[in-house]
């Protein structure tokens, strides 16, 4: 019986910039493995019992999540993410920015302005807005 030889990716360097600016180093030159993996450190630091030693913030963490989604194809996913972050901070512009990137790239286009007219508000907040655009 043969044994399959399965080797493993040596460990990756630390990070010396910040979170933004290793992501999108990592991001830059399609290192998906290494982007994931900042992601990761950043939100175990963030859910830590130490999360005040922690850079970044939960909208960070799914903006970037949602960007490595973008970088492989994965425009759903990208979608989903931002949905969830948008609706948790509805008031957080670059969550809206990056929402429309990931619109454009899914080639939704005609779809962004209403999706972000209506994403993060309660449903009679949208029922008032209604009422008052036909007034």
């Amino acid at each position: 019986m043969s044994q399959v030889n399965r080797r493993q990716a040596p460990p990756l360097p630390p990070e010396s910039g910040t979170f933004t600016e290793n992501l999108t180093a990592a991001l830059a030159e399609n290192d998906i493995r290494r982007a994931r993996t900042i992601v990761s450190e950043a939100e175990a630091l963030l859910f830590s019992n130490d999360a005040n030693a922690a850079e970044v913030t939960r909208t960070d963490i799914a903006a970037a999540k949602a960007r490595i989604a973008l970088a492989t194809g994965d425009g759903p996913a990208a979608h989903a993410i931002l949905v969830a972050a948008i609706e948790a901070a509805p008031t957080h512009r670059a969550l809206r920015v990056l929402m429309t990137e990931a619109m454009l790239a899914m080639g939704r286009a005609t779809d962004v302005r209403p999706v972000l007219q209506h994403i993060g508000k309660r449903p009679k907040d949208d029922a008032k807005e209604t009422q008052n655009a036909g007034s």
